[in-house]
């Protein structure tokens, strides 16, 4: 049975089977690149190089594609020298993409899932989980820099607001995405004697700076704006949506509590445009980071910047 065959078919299942979007994407995107591989190993007889990757036609890469059978990716021998050379990145847009351990792991469970519906062998992981990208040179200052700066700029786009907020708990403590989503409205108040704004954490509460007070008490005018144009009750959580949005196969609209991956993707996409304004020299360049390393942008990626602020010598 050839590959592309099968592999429609494998996902034609698994949208039937009530499979979330992100997962049928994931797989989709794991067997396309181990179709890739197989693709490039009858073209070169061995385990393609990095060059031979860049360097191929995509019209003959379409036509040995075509070719490829489904016993092929479950070969054991294909896997073998297949999951640790795609964890590499070599098949990816860019250097660091596809290098994750979630990007390894769902390369083996999707063909894993494609064997078992084909009742072959099950494929196993055959290489050490790649480790994690080392923390960017982000510290507390360059992270209070760039709060200043977005509380001395206001700016009319909402996201940007929350995104000034988000930043300030991560001054305060390194929050994981799950632990921000768990934060409420009663997890932020006013201290009495410098009415300035506190915040809840692991440690007790801690009295934001005159920016992130400022930062902060701007994000809750405007969450209140949008949770009283819902009709219902009023959700609790901190961090809402500033649009309506589709999930699936419906409308969500704006002010209603933001998922922990809903939250991250937001934080990738508006720490992206900030990271455009500091590179064209609209705001000042924020301060030099961990060792005396540049730290022009912001990460993009939540887990980096906690990590580069909570464990700054240390890969987690």
């Amino acid at each position: 049975m050839r590959a592309t065959e099968a592999i429609a078919e494998h996902l034609a299942n698994l949208a039937r089977s009530g499979a979330a979007r992100p997962t049928c994407r994931q797989h989709a995107w794991s067997l396309q690149q181990a179709l890739t591989a197989a693709a490039l190993f009858r073209l070169y007889r061995q385990v393609p190089e990095p060059e031979q990757v860049a360097g191929t036609e995509p019209a003959a890469l379409a036509t040995e594609i075509a070719k490829v059978q489904v016993g092929e990716l479950l070969d054991p021998a294909f896997t073998a020298w297949f999951l640790p050379w795609a964890a590499t990145g070599v098949l990816a847009a860019n250097s660091d993409a596809g290098r994750s351990t979630a990007s390894a792991r769902a390369r083996a469970v999707a063909l894993r899932a494609l064997a078992r519906e084909l009742g072959e062998e099950q494929v196993e992981h055959t290489h050490e989980v790649p480790l994690p990208r080392p923390p960017t040179p982000v510290t507390a200052k360059v992270l209070n820099a760039a709060v200043h700066l977005i509380a001395e700029r206001p700016s009319p786009n909402l996201a940007r607001t929350r995104l000034g907020a988000l930043l300030v708990v991560m001054l305060s403590y390194p929050a994981r995405p799950w632990q921000l989503c768990e934060l409420t409205t009663e997890d932020v108040r006013v201290d009495a004697e410098s009415q300035r704004l506190e915040l809840a954490g692991p440690d007790g509460w801690t009295r934001l700076s005159p920016s992130g007070s400022q930062l902060m008490a701007d994000w809750l005018q405007v969450r209140e704006q949008l949770v009283n144009a819902l009709t219902g009750a009023a959700p609790k959580q901190l961090w809402v949506a500033v649009r309506s949005h589709h999930a699936d196969g419906r409308v969500r609209p704006a002010g209603l509590p933001l998922h922990p991956r809903g939250l991250e993707r937001s934080y990738v996409t508006h720490a992206r445009n900030l990271n455009v304004e500091l590179a064209s020299g609209v705001h000042t360049p924020l301060p030099a980071g961990r060792g005396g390393a540049p730290a022009p942008r912001l990460p993009l990626s939540w887990e980096l910047l906690r990590r580069s602020i909570h464990h700054p010598d240390q890969a987690l």
